[in-house]
C-alpha cells in the first residue's frame, strides 16, 4: 500500500513539473519582436544575411493572441508553440497566405537565443530563415 501510494505520488509530482516546465518555455516568445534580417536562397549557394528596412513586427501576449504587421488584410489572431514549432491562426474570415497547413495555420520553426528570434516557415524547400530582434 505504501509503494502505491509513492508511485502516486511521484506521477503527480512529474506530470506538473514537466506541465510547469511548458509554460515556461513558451513564456521566452511573449513581447514585441521586429524583422530585422532575412537569409533566403534563391537555389544557389549565397546565402548571406541581409538587412531589413521596415521590418514586420509581431506581438506575442501571455493570453495566445499576437497581432502582426506582416500582412495588411489581416493582423490579429491565437498562436500556440509546441516544441520547436510555433503556429499561427489568423482570425480574419477568409484570409489565405498560401503558406497555410491543412488545418488553416502558418507553422514556422523558431528558437530565440539573446533575444533574437529565428522563424523558418515549413513551407519553405530553399534556406529562408527571419531574424526579429525583441524590441519590448
Amino acid at each position: 500500500m505504501k509503494s502505491l501510494f509513492l508511485s502516486i505520488l511521484f506521477s503527480c509530482l512529474f506530470i506538473s513539473c514537466d506541465r510547469e516546465e511548458n509554460a515556461i518555455k513558451n513564456t521566452t516568445i511573449m513581447g514585441t519582436w521586429k524583422l530585422t534580417q532575412a537569409k533566403i536562397s534563391d537555389g544557389g549557394i549565397d546565402t548571406k544575411w541581409r538587412g531589413v528596412k521596415n521590418g514586420y513586427e509581431y506581438t506575442f501576449n501571455t493570453d495566445s493572441t499576437f497581432t502582426s504587421t506582416e500582412f495588411s488584410s489581416c493582423s490579429t489572431g491565437r498562436f500556440t508553440t509546441s516544441g520547436r514549432i510555433l503556429a499561427l491562426d489568423y482570425d480574419c474570415e477568409n484570409f489565405n497566405t498560401g503558406h497555410e497547413n491543412d488545418e488553416g495555420k502558418q507553422t514556422r520553426y523558431f528558437r530565440i537565443e539573446n533575444k533574437t528570434l529565428f522563424l523558418n516557415p515549413s513551407t519553405c524547400i530553399e534556406e529562408c530563415t527571419y531574424k526579429l530582434k525583441k524590441i519590448k
